[in-house]
């Protein structure tokens, strides 16, 4: 017992340690407006290296994706391949460079905005319990049956949807 509560001491301290750091980025409070006919998603001569790394994860990339173009990344384990993507959303910030949405830095947009404007999907799509209803909406608390319909047609999975009894009320 008394080796079991020292390690879970020693745990809550991590714990309260990790908890009481202050994040790093800064985000302004408003935004302007994005510049007619920008890319969609634009990086200029962007290098990452995550903290402590000795070598870059990510160097010299440049690339654009206009509205409606649809690109892949491929690569081997550890190319960098997530450490890219991460960056349009800002959950990391290039070391180097700048990752452009709709034609302004992504460091200059809102938290808010900038997560309203993107969106990451993984490979490997995770559920949770519930319903197929209450699953869509984590992505918006307020859609509606017709929205929710339409994000199904958009993802080809209204067929399915259909196909179960309850419809967008069928467990999970």
């Amino acid at each position: 017992l008394i080796i079991t509560l020292n390690k879970s001491l020693a745990c809550a301290k991590r714990a309260a340690a990790i908890l009481a750091v202050e994040p790093g980025m800064t985000y302004p409070d408003a935004a302007e407006a994005a510049p007619h006919g920008a890319n969609s998603v634009e990086f200029r001569d962007v290098s990452f290296t995550y903290q402590g790394a000795g070598a870059p994860s990510l160097s010299g990339v440049s690339f654009a994706a206009k509205p409606g173009d649809t690109i892949g990344v491929i690569g081997g384990t550890g190319s960098g391949k997530s450490s890219l993507v991460n960056l349009i959303p800002r959950f990391y910030d290039a070391t180097k460079g700048t990752v452009e949405i709709m034609g302004r830095d992504a460091r200059n947009y809102p938290r808010e905005d900038l997560r309203g404007k993107v969106a990451v999907v993984m490979q490997k799509a995770q559920l949770f319990g519930g319903t197929i209803r209450s699953n869509l909406l984590w992505g918006n608390k307020n859609a509606t049956d017709d929205e929710l319909w339409a994000a199904l047609e958009t993802a080809q999975a209204a067929e399915f949807v259909k196909a179960k009894p309850l419809g967008l009320d069928e467990p999970v």
